[in-house]
């Protein structure tokens, strides 16, 4: 018979939640959606690098197909969202989030010797909502002395260029922190995203998880859904566009291949039993589809992803994060 625990003093007591300090200016979160949003959001960081600015430095008007992240060490400068928005300034440990698919202007009032670090990176919430547009992120997050975004620039861009074992993981974990510390300390800067997408993204949530947690199921089916649901199949389609953009059938094969294009990169799972865990029961038409949405094969996904160098394009941002069915 064990013996009973003898170290641990009678006296000891558990701090008292209520006795931690809470994040006061924290976006609001009544109804929980928040907390599934966050957990349900997976961010891959594409790449990370640190610059020395010559002078007269600018980029833009541009436009990118991924959310780009800019600290500056020691320059102040402007910006501008759009043709025709207004120029905006910032200051010196800044953090710019630049959505994507946003035009966009930056310029340093004196770009020489500025030191910056840029970082392109993608957060989506079951695998096809951008967060940043979802929530409303600020643009600029003003830096204070306690505020993360340096260091976390500093790491991203050392994992980068190191890219020792685990510089993917740890990379989005400095992110997505980052994007976490930007949610509970500056929620009065936040502007949620309003219109249909917004307010009907809850009333999915039910179908979206089911999709997560049944991926590896080849006979999850549209009336499985609809029925977690409680609506008609037809006006679970017509949600689906609405949030997504996407019927839910492809919206369930595009999450089938962004799955298995996380487990080529990730695994060395073989490629038949990659396309059983992502609820394809035929390999050859795993192949099909996965060709389809990606236009190159497994293999030759899987082959990219070992050989690809540092300065080149990364495959994951050139294939996973631009899915859509080839014609």
């Amino acid at each position: 018979m064990p013996k009973p625990c003898t170290n641990i003093s009678q006296t000891d007591s558990v701090r008292p939640a209520d006795t931690f300090a809470p994040f006061p200016k924290a976006l609001p979160n009544p109804d929980g959606h928040l907390d599934q949003w966050l957990e349900h959001t997976a961010v891959v960081t594409l790449s990370a690098r640190e610059w020395k600015c010559k002078q007269g430095w600018r980029v833009g008007p541009r436009m990118l197909n991924d959310t780009l992240w800019y600290w500056f060490e020691n320059g102040n400068g402007w910006y501008r969202l759009g043709k025709d928005g207004p120029r905006k300034t910032f200051r010196a440990g800044d953090l710019l989030l630049i959505p994507q698919g946003v035009e966009h202007t930056v310029e340093l009032y004196k770009g020489r010797g500025v030191r910056h670090i840029s970082a392109h990176f993608h957060a989506h919430v079951f695998g096809n909502i951008n967060l940043l547009t979802l929530l409303g992120f600020p643009c600029r997050v003003p830096a204070t002395p306690n505020t993360p975004f340096g260091a976390a620039s500093i790491a991203l861009a050392r994992e980068y260029a190191i890219q020792s074992a685990g510089w993917q993981r740890a990379m989005a974990n400095h992110v997505f922190n980052a994007l976490l510390y930007v949610i509970r300390h500056y929620g009065p800067l936040f502007r949620p995203m309003g219109g249909a997408p917004h307010q009907s993204l809850p009333r999915l949530l039910p179908a979206l998880e089911l999709i997560e947690q049944q991926l590896d199921n080849p006979v999850l089916a549209i009336g499985d859904l609809a029925q977690k649901v409680g609506v008609s199949e037809v006006y679970l389609r017509r949600l689906f566009r609405t949030v997504t953009g996407l019927g839910p059938a492809a919206f369930i094969q595009r999450r089938r291949i962004e799955r298995a294009c996380s487990l080529l990169r990730q695994t060395s799972t073989s490629i038949k039993q990659i396309a059983a865990d992502t609820g394809f029961a035929d390999l050859t038409f795993f192949y099909h589809v996965f060709k389809c949405w990606t236009g190159i094969t497994p293999a030759t996904y899987r082959k990219d992803i070992e050989t690809f160098a540092p300065d080149d394009p990364h495959p994951v941002a050139a294939v996973e994060h631009r899915l859509a069915p080839t014609k």
